[in-house]
């Protein structure tokens, strides 16, 4: 039984190795106090590299978050964006005109509450 899990185990280091694209060979003449000995230690390396993984992946993901958050704090009240550039309103790209499609509010405290800015198809006249 504990030779069946071993080997399954040893099975799942080598995937997670690969995976990490670690190899599992030792250099020749290196000493046998870096190779796991016994299979808690075998089960800890694996867990320490599975551990590191998801660490690089929760940084990747947390930079695409970041990126995405960027993009949505643009100010469409004030600019049409294209390719993530600003146009002010007016702007003619493409065949079509930066334009705001609704009604300017002005609100009891003072605010003014602007519909977003949006590009729209000119139409000929």
């Amino acid at each position: 039984m504990k030779t069946k899990m071993l080997a399954a185990l040893l099975v799942a280091f080598a995937s997670v190795s690969a995976v990490a694209g670690e190899s599992t060979a030792q250099p020749i003449g290196s000493t046998a106090a870096s190779t796991p000995r016994t299979e808690k230690e075998l089960i800890e390396l694996q867990m320490l590299q599975s551990s590191q993984m998801q660490v690089a992946l929760l940084t990747q993901m947390n930079s695409e978050i970041h990126s995405l958050q960027t993009a949505a704090q643009q100010d469409n009240s004030k600019a049409c964006y294209y390719d993530g550039k600003a146009f002010s309103e007016g702007a003619k790209h493409n065949g079509q005109t930066c334009a705001s499609d609704g009604i300017r509010v002005t609100l009891p405290d003072g605010r003014e509450k602007v519909p977003p800015l949006t590009w729209t198809i000119q139409k000929d006249k």
